[in-house]
């Protein structure tokens, strides 16, 4: 992991070895390892968080003050939800199990960072988790069954849903929805983030390059997703090698 600072474009290491492997045996970014992260959030309170794919778990790095040359020293690594044991479990914390999660975001519609939602890719779902001293983990688009994820394409409202490998996540600033690239789906889902229930938002379903409305667009494998100007979406539309 790496942190570029805008005054320098200094990029400074700050957790992480430079190699792969578990959760690592400290508490610290020197001694704590990392397998695949991929989706990272950092709040204003300098808390990170990071979806460690090939790990199955949510994990939090916290600033904690020090002052030492060495600057993963000076930050605090846990694992924040989920274990590493690949599964499909709604729990608390470390009782919960993902299937490599890819990314995640923080519902900031209250003025407060209230909720995580995490994009669930190995389980095919989107999972909520409170941010409070619980940190409970639950099913928010898509469903577990037999301690595992099903896939498909089916709009409709939290277990109803289905997704095909979902990977990016966003949230419009304006609307509060949720944005969702369904990469084997090839279609961008929007989940209302009051009712959870999802549509197709762009895409027909079938894999292409087209431009146009929703139902006649075309993605192929879209992966990552942003937001620019306010309710504009940004789409890296991966095996198209575009953004659209």
């Amino acid at each position: 992991s790496t942190r570029g600072k805008y005054d320098s474009a200094d990029v400074t290491t700050i957790a992480g070895p430079g190699q792969s492997g578990g959760l690592g045996s400290g508490t610290y970014g020197n001694n704590t390892w990392f397998n695949s992260p991929e989706g990272i959030h950092a709040t204003g309170g300098g808390k990170v968080y990071i979806a460690d794919t090939g790990n199955n778990v949510i994990r939090m790095l916290t600033p904690n003050g020090g002052t030492s040359s060495n600057e993963p020293d000076n930050w605090g690594v846990e694992v924040w939800a989920g274990t590493t044991l690949a599964g499909c479990l709604n729990g608390v914390g470390s009782n919960a199990k993902f299937n490599a999660p890819t990314d995640l975001i923080f519902d900031f519609s209250q003025g407060s960072h209230e909720n995580m939602f995490v994009v669930d890719s190995g389980n095919h779902m989107v999972r909520k988790i409170k941010n409070q001293a619980s940190k409970d983990v639950s099913s928010f688009a898509g469903d577990c069954v037999n301690n595992a994820g099903v896939s498909g394409y089916v709009d409709g409202t939290g277990s109803e849903a289905k997704f095909d490998n979902p990977y990016g996540i966003v949230m419009d600033p304006i609307t509060n929805d949720i944005f969702v690239t369904d990469v084997n789906n090839h279609v961008i889902r929007k989940i209302d983030n009051n009712t959870a229930e999802v549509s197709t938002y762009a895409g027909s379903g079938s894999q292409g390059d087209l431009n146009g409305v929703p139902g006649e667009s075309k993605f192929n494998f879209p992966r990552g997703i942003g937001t620019v100007n306010g309710p504009d979406l940004l789409i890296m539309d991966t095996a198209n090698f575009m953004f659209r």
